[in-house]
């Protein structure tokens, strides 16, 4: 859910920035993000808890939004950079406490690798572009995400990706 907070804000970024690329990526994003919710709400058999999480989100945004609009332009652009950047880096954090698990585990069987790869091929992908278009709030949000999500990455190739069951003999003789 936090996901869409952070999209919806490095949407209005783009819209600030009137980069046409990012504003169609941005509004994809959005959407995808708003169907996964809906769906969620829809088969959850505990709705009413996700449906005021929803809506003190839903409250909370439009009370940013709505400061950020009575900004002028210049001003605007940069509190909502930051505030996308700190929102982006924040949502990075849940790699270190993956990585922990993975260390007191021993092992990394609970994350998929496939998201994982993706994330980080799309996290330098977007490193080069906001290097293309000079953005520092998109450079620094991306290149931290790079690095947890790399750190993340790596622990793929120091631990197992499935515990290794013990070999217990069984109590009962076998005859073969």
């Amino acid at each position: 859910i936090a996901i869409i907070f952070r999209s919806s804000l490095w949407l209005r970024y783009s819209i600030f920035l009137r980069d046409t690329k990012l504003i169609l990526l941005q509004t994809y994003a959005v959407s995808m993000q708003l169907f996964f919710v809906v769906a969620l709400i829809f088969y959850r058999t505990k709705r009413r808890k996700l449906i005021r999480l929803m809506t003190g989100i839903a409250a909370a945004m439009s009370l940013l939004f709505l400061y950020i609009d009575n900004l002028n332009d210049e001003d605007g652009k940069e509190f909502t950079g930051r505030i996308a950047s700190g929102a982006q880096i924040a949502g990075s954090l849940v790699c270190p406490y993956l990585i922990y698990k993975a260390v007191t585990s021993k092992c990394i069987d609970f994350v998929p690798l496939a998201p994982v790869v993706f994330t980080w091929v799309m996290e330098l992908h977007a490193i080069v572009y906001s290097i293309g278009i000079d953005d520092f709030y998109m450079l620094l949000a991306n290149v931290i995400f790079f690095c947890m999500d790399g750190s993340l990455l790596s622990m793929f190739f120091v631990y197992p990706t499935e515990k290794k069951k013990k070999n217990l003999k069984s109590p009962i003789p076998t005859v073969m």
